[in-house]
């Protein structure tokens, strides 16, 4: 009796005290499943789909990401709400395991019938050492800037400017202690070791084209979309030319991928 008593308090108790855990974090799990969870909305992916964002709010240990829209069925006069229900079976400061319960959150999760996830900052690779990277981006059907560069260790910065870039040309500057610092920062949290892609079938999108020198190896992914762990390294490249001082080159100069 004192035993099933002991059960039932533990269970109790662990299940408020998940009800307690703030579960606004980014978590990522073992094969690229990414979600970030912030006051209002989430960003959901596993791997080998695009990522989405939905509202969402908590019923217990429930997890209940929905979207809400209308339809031509009704002539748009009604608005319908979609839900995707996950079982919150497990939530510490460091761990998180969602469990689809209905068919929506099934299809959402990729058919997984569970995927555990880590705090972000376990997967931290403190040893990574990269010697450069070479970024390409390309132009969409919008104002995607198209652009080329490359920053190795010695925080030199190559970039080659096309349409809708900051600068039209070729240019080269120097990073800055923190902005190398925060490039090094980023890497050792986007699980470079892992990182790899999928076929996809996209019109209006930009091509982004990464390649990373790091601790004697070389990561080379080319897609569309990225994988979500990417999204802060991205970022970065995208905006590093409007953060460094450029001076226009003499001479034009190529910047070549090692891998196609």
């Amino acid at each position: 009796m004192k035993a099933q008593i002991t059960i039932f308090l533990i269970l109790i108790f662990g299940s408020l005290a998940a009800q307690n855990t703030d579960i606004k974090k980014i978590w990522v799990g073992n094969d690229l499943e990414y979600i970030k969870i912030d006051s209002q909305s989430v960003l959901f992916e596993v791997f080998g789909e695009h990522y989405q964002s939905k509202k969402y709010y908590r019923i217990s240990d429930t997890l209940r990401l929905y979207d809400k829209y209308t339809t031509s069925t009704d002539n748009f006069s009604k608005q319908h709400t979609k839900n995707y229900d996950f079982l919150i079976t497990k939530l510490t400061d460091r761990q998180l395991t969602l469990t689809p319960i209905e068919s929506n959150a099934l299809q959402l999760a990729g058919w997984k019938p569970e995927i555990n996830y880590q705090e972000r900052s376990l997967v931290k690779q403190s040893d990574i050492e990269f010697s450069k990277i070479i970024f390409r981006s390309t132009t969409c059907h919008g104002t995607c800037p198209s652009l080329t560069l490359q920053i190795d260790k010695e925080k030199n910065l190559l970039f080659i400017g096309g349409m809708y870039a900051i600068k039209q040309g070729h240019y080269s500057g120097i990073l800055s202690d923190s902005l190398l610092n925060s490039l090094v920062a980023i890497l050792k949290l986007s699980e470079v070791d892992k990182l790899k892609t999928w076929e996809q079938m996209v019109v209006d999108a930009p091509e982004y084209t990464l390649e990373i020198h790091y601790n004697d190896k070389v990561k080379y992914i080319k897609n569309f979309f990225l994988p979500s762990v990417t999204r802060e390294l991205i970022q970065y490249l995208l905006e590093i030319s409007k953060k460094v001082e450029l001076k226009e080159a003499k001479e034009p100069f190529a910047i070549s991928f090692t891998k196609q």
